[in-house]
């Protein structure tokens, strides 16, 4: 992240600590691609939804082009489906990787998003945000402000 070189070097975890992380590695232990997640009660529109945050989706750039992102969110779904159940798994991402995220069944929002941000709640109009239906349809998505209540992933 060489655009947040003053944000790494005062902490070392920028954002809120996954509950659970999802690792590929080779024969010889090298890391081949990760995600974190962590479960959380967040609010849209004055209502309650339980999500799976996403964050730190990563692929070692030696082994990219290979499926590892894709073999990870398909495993990520079946865990949120079958293991660790949620309404929906919720991200951020750049308008560059929103369509990978799409082809594997994530879903683009245009919403204002509000979370925690080096200690203090900011608001920003659209949060580059996709989530993934997961126990509950995308038609029962809320419109309005989504509430991190807390930080980001």
């Amino acid at each position: 992240f060489p655009n947040d070189v003053e944000i790494f070097s005062q902490a070392s975890y920028c954002f809120s600590l996954p509950d659970y992380r999802l690792l590929i590695d080779d024969e010889h232990g090298t890391l081949i691609a990760h995600l974190d997640f962590q479960r959380r009660m967040i609010e849209v529109n004055g209502e309650e939804v339980y999500v799976a945050g996403v964050g730190e989706v990563a692929t070692n750039p030696d082994f990219l082009r290979q499926g590892y992102g894709r073999k990870l969110l398909t495993e990520l779904t079946a865990i949120l489906t079958d293991d660790l159940p949620v309404d929906y798994g919720i991200l951020q991402c750049s308008d560059t990787n929103a369509l990978f995220y799409g082809q594997v069944g994530w879903h683009r929002l245009h919403q204002a998003l509000h979370y925690e941000y080096q200690g203090k709640f900011i608001t920003v109009d659209d949060g580059d945000v996709m989530i993934l239906p997961v126990r509950k349809t995308i038609d029962e998505w809320q419109e309005g402000v989504i509430n991190l209540r807390g930080q980001s992933w």
